[in-house]
């Protein structure tokens, strides 16, 4: 429990920082849309791809913190006669970024960190059937790596801060382990 409380109250400070503009650093805003590999359950259907929303600050020219808030939904019916169980997953997390600079033309950046999350998962059956399954509240570190391209870096419009995100997620703790692979749209502010 108190592990959840500290996420959540990181989570909401980064958060608080970034409205109230107490840092003149740039702010990445990035939405996302996942998957992951392997399911946490063994025959899922009714999928709702991972649905993500985060945000970064550059602390530096390498290095950010941020946080993110993904949602995952989906169904099973867990090889029981027990009707169909809706899964529905929370999770925030706390990002540190390490970005690579690689790129003299400023049209993609690499970039690689670590995730400290944690998982809220709610689970709801058709027929009011209680879940006895292994899936519980939990929390997580996650590996990831990605680029950011920006296509439209040499204009001078609102585009050239536009990007498109691919990143790629190893959790290495807890019954989400796996990879999930995501992809989004990212505007950097400064």
């Amino acid at each position: 429990m108190k592990c959840k409380i500290q996420m959540v109250l990181l989570f909401f400070l980064l958060g608080f920082l970034f409205i109230h503009g107490s840092t003149n650093k740039a702010v990445l805003i990035t939405t996302q849309v996942g998957h992951r590999i392997p399911f946490p359950t063994s025959d899922p259907f009714d999928k709702i791809p991972l649905l993500g929303i985060g945000f970064e600050i550059d602390l530096t020219n390498n290095i950010g913190v941020g946080g993110t808030f993904i949602f995952h939904q989906w169904s099973d019916y867990l090889r029981q006669f027990g009707g169909k169980y809706t899964f529905r997953e929370y999770k925030p997390s706390l990002d540190f970024y390490y970005h690579f600079n690689l790129s003299q033309t400023k049209a993609m950046d690499l970039f690689s960190g670590i995730s400290f999350g944690y998982h809220f998962i709610s689970v709801e059956n058709e027929l009011g059937n209680k879940y006895d399954g292994e899936l519980e509240n939990q929390c997580s570190i996650s590996p990831f790596m990605g680029i950011h391209l920006y296509p439209f870096s040499n204009q001078s419009s609102f585009f050239k801060n536009l990007s498109a995100t691919f990143r790629i997620h190893w959790t290495v703790l807890g019954d989400f382990s796996g990879l999930t692979l995501s992809a989004g749209i990212s505007f950097k502010i400064k």
